[in-house]
């Protein structure tokens, strides 16, 4: 997957290389350890544990029914029905 790479100055996104979009002001070409360097982590970076726990224990699961929602579309419905006699 060796080749040119343009990343965008203004957001940091990667492109593959394209004449047209060479010509633009707002890209600059990189190498493609630019482009990926998680490609290029060593083993000692590969190896590093994360020092802030990211994970989520209680991830609050919202059950709603079809019941449910139809009930809630039709309460909306009768108010707005009844604003407009």
């Amino acid at each position: 997957m060796a080749g040119r790479w343009l990343r965008n100055i203004v957001d940091g996104t990667i492109y593959g290389w394209n004449e047209i979009l060479a010509e633009n002001p707002k890209t600059e070409e990189v190498t493609e350890e630019q482009a990926f360097p998680e490609k290029f982590m060593t083993k000692e970076q590969k190896s590093r544990k994360p020092k802030v726990k990211l994970e989520t224990k209680n991830i609050p699961v919202k059950k709603t029914s079809k019941v449910e929602l139809e009930e809630e579309v039709t309460k909306s419905i009768k108010k707005t029905s009844k604003g407009k006699k």
